[in-house]
């Protein structure tokens, strides 16, 4: 991550137009785990204490008991992980020990999941549900055990879910212009080059979907990521703790108040911002104290803290991934709610750059400066104006310009939603 451009970004997006009831894109999907028949499932109930079981009739699928119970069909996925069947084939969990520790090297838990949670003393062993955001290793970290030992401890769970989850990446490899020779290239010639020769199919989709250049496009990825785009890393949020307090309704605000500071001045509740976890008096911790990726742990604890408070108010007040876009421009971007933005843009990366151009491509004024090559401009209006932002995108903007000038298309199609990497 070489910026965040969500310091100041969340107030400079207030006026975003909005597109109406545009329906969510969401951009490919993955196969989904099924009912087999006389199984005992678990069915998720809202409140607490009253769950319940249903026994699977023949024909039935998870999607009928979800439609039936009034319940979402992934609680049901997430109640039951050991019990369902994986729609695109069986996982063999009689492969070799080394085989299924190699299957699940790189899987993150789903939140919701209840994990086991290794001791020392095997008869301490305990359960942790896993929050939005968390990862095997800081589950680990939190309990002070080993990655290694709570991934063994949770094998055949992990196991099936990386038969039914992969999450889509964004790398597509090159696009019309085939690849770019990098053998003598330096600099920012050398990662926008680097950039392009990993993604340029999936950025060029996303350039003619919005309307603007793929060089702008490149430029932005570029400059928000570096060229190091990993989908299966933590999203990059930035909370927003006084976006949070305009969104709740006012019973909350007691709660609110006991967990959350912002700087009250009007045009100044983007500073000052603090988080309180629990609710001791000398436990306050500044949300964004380097305004870098390095602040990402507090800004996920306030999240989760937020999240379970009002989910639809916590997602709205986040901006979500490397084109840091904020939850309450959902419609902006082609959702029903803030929440249902989160859910897509959690776990793909693809989703989380699609919202940026779809957002970019959305605003006229913007788009308009794009195109026109004022980045200064566009600067300002999409993250308030961050020092050097705009020439760092005219940088690697121009760069690829310079480096592919005179390269002829081959004619390779554009790719409008994303390539699992082989």
């Amino acid at each position: 991550m070489t910026s965040t451009s969500g310091v100041g970004g969340s107030d400079s997006q207030n006026n975003a137009p909005s597109l109406g009831n545009q329906a969510a894109n969401p951009h490919g999907g993955t196969p989904q785990a099924d009912a087999v028949a006389g199984t005992t499932l678990s069915i998720p109930a809202a409140t607490v204490g009253l769950d319940f079981s249903h026994t699977v009739a023949p024909g039935e699928t998870v999607d009928a008991l979800a439609a039936r119970y009034n319940v979402d069909a992934n609680a049901i996925r997430a109640a039951n992980p050991d019990l369902l069947q994986p729609a695109g084939g069986s996982f063999d969990f009689t492969s070799s020990l080394p085989e299924l520790q190699d299957a699940v090297k790189d899987v993150q838990p789903w939140a919701g999941v209840s994990l086991t949670v290794p001791a020392a003393n095997p008869r301490m062993v305990m359960e942790h549900t896993v929050m939005p955001g968390e990862t095997i290793e800081s589950i680990a970290k939190d309990y002070d055990v080993k990655a290694t030992d709570l991934r063994q401890a949770n094998l055949t769970a992990l196991a099936l879910q990386s038969m039914l989850t992969a999450p889509p990446s964004i790398e597509s490899g090159p696009g019309k212009l085939g690849l770019i020779d990098t053998s003598r290239l330096t600099g920012v010639q050398l990662t926008v080059a680097q950039t392009y020769n990993k993604y340029g199919a999936a950025i060029e989709g996303l350039a003619d979907e919005a309307g603007i250049k793929v060089k702008d496009v490149l430029g932005i990825i570029t400059q928000e990521t570096g060229g190091a785009i990993d989908p299966h890393a933590r999203m990059t949020i930035r909370f927003e703790a006084h976006k949070f307090d305009q969104a709740i309704d006012p019973s909350l605000q007691p709660e609110f108040d006991l967990h959350f500071q912002y700087n009250q001045a009007k045009g100044l509740g983007y500073k000052g911002q603090k988080f309180n976890a629990t609710g001791d008096p000398d436990d306050w911790h500044a949300l964004h104290p380097t305004g870098t990726a390095k602040d990402q742990d507090i800004n996920w604890s306030a999240f989760n803290y937020a999240y379970g408070m009002n989910p639809e108010a916590a997602a709205s007040s986040i901006s979500m991934g490397p084109g840091q876009v904020m939850g309450f421009n959902h419609a902006t971007v082609g959702y029903a709610s803030a929440d249902a933005m989160y859910q897509s843009l959690k776990d793909s990366a693809y989703n989380q750059f699609a919202s940026m151009t779809d957002f970019i491509g959305a605003n006229a004024s913007m788009k308009k400066d794009l195109n026109d090559g004022d980045y200064d401009a566009f600067a300002k209006a999409y993250n308030g104006g961050i020092a050097g932002y705009g020439d760092h995108v005219k940088s690697y903007a121009d760069a690829f310009d310079t480096i592919t000038a005179g390269m002829q298309p081959t004619g390779a199609p554009a790719t409008t939603g994303p390539v699992a990497a082989p």
